[in-house]
């Protein structure tokens, strides 16, 4: 909705959206993809694990599907390793909502997200959905 707020009497070319109309630009409305794309994710990690789940059960749901995913048995999840795990739970994410989770969540987004930094993402996620 703050998209659509800023957007509301925005003038692109010789447009002017007014009365309410909106009109999104190539960048607004790129951004508005990405973010419907990265709620969508959210509401199958929600469903997923669960409702009405307490924080520990969370974090070990989150930490068992970690370790399912972390096929190099390396403690982290690369790119890949991320992009697997939303696949487990339905999911197909681009290259762009893939990128903003690891660099959200991971302190080191080149070394990947640890078990931690990915049950505390998890967390954050189901308690905004919760």
């Amino acid at each position: 909705t703050n998209l659509i707020a800023l957007s509301m009497n925005k003038q692109v070319g010789d447009r002017v959206a007014s009365q309410g109309a909106v009109i999104l630009d190539d960048a607004m409305l790129a951004e508005t993809r990405v973010n419907a794309e990265r709620e969508f994710a959210c509401n199958c990690l929600f469903q997923y694990l669960g409702m009405a789940l307490i924080s520990t059960e969370v974090k070990a749901k989150a930490k068992e599907v970690f370790n399912e995913v972390d096929e190099d048995g390396g403690g982290t999840l690369d790119r890949n390793e991320l992009r697997s795990c939303f696949t487990k739970m339905g999911v197909k994410l681009s290259d762009t909502v893939l990128r903003i989770f690891l660099h959200e969540a991971a302190s080191n987004p080149v070394k990947g997200i640890t078990v931690e930094e990915f049950q505390s993402l998890v967390y954050t996620i189901y308690s905004a959905k919760g």
